[in-house]
């Protein structure tokens, strides 16, 4: 039989799943952001490098995802979760830190 706490968890889980899922959509979007040498390029030129820096650190976090829960968890568990977007969010700000202090040299 379920408990009484038992709703409040599940909006308490669903709360934080959604957050996980904002928090890291901006991470990534924020990081795949065209820098300013990138527009100058022109328009194309900056829409390529924004889906470019979008589509890759979705694909290595997805990649790291997914050997995590069927070679490590083997329990089941969903492969799409908030942590995709979380890691690969922070992989886009890594890249953008790296491509902003290639740019400055």
């Amino acid at each position: 039989m379920a408990s009484a706490a038992e709703p409040l968890k599940e909006r308490r889980r669903k709360h934080w799943r959604w957050s996980g899922y904002l928090t890291g959509g901006f991470l990534l979007v924020l990081g795949s952001l065209p820098t300013a040498e990138d527009r100058e390029e022109g328009g194309a030129y900056a829409a390529g490098a924004f889906f470019g820096a979008l589509f890759v650190p979705l694909a290595i976090a997805f990649v790291l995802r997914v050997a995590y829960v069927k070679l490590i968890r083997r329990d089941g568990r969903p492969i799409w979760s908030p942590w995709v977007l979380v890691m690969a969010g922070v992989l886009a700000l890594l890249a953008k830190a790296g491509r902003l202090s290639a740019e400055n040299d």
